[in-house]
């Protein structure tokens, strides 16, 4: 099993202030209308984490985003721990 350094995840939430992008992360809330799964699949304090690689370009891309057409990225999901995973593939009605 491949691990990920902690020290290369970054939190998307720390640039919504400054960047056009905004963190709505759907599997937290079982309620949340975009959730295929109905249950809380991350704790509701979760982050969204990505790749310090990833999260550079996503930031471009928010950027790009915005000058040409105005808009807001919005993310919904992210890196996920290898529990959520399996919690999704194995504890839902979807999954079934």
């Amino acid at each position: 099993q491949r691990q990920i350094d902690p020290c290369d995840l970054v939190a998307m939430e720390e640039f919504a202030r400054g960047e056009p992008l905004r963190v709505d992360l759907v599997y937290a809330r079982g309620d949340h209308p975009e959730n295929i799964f109905k249950t809380d699949i991350y704790r509701r304090d979760a982050r969204l984490w990505l790749h310090r690689d990833l999260a550079a370009i996503v930031l471009r891309a928010a950027q790009d985003i915005r000058r040409q057409w105005g808009a807001l990225l919005v993310l919904k999901d992210g890196l996920r721990t290898v529990e959520a995973q399996l919690q999704a593939l194995t504890d839902t009605l979807y999954a079934r």
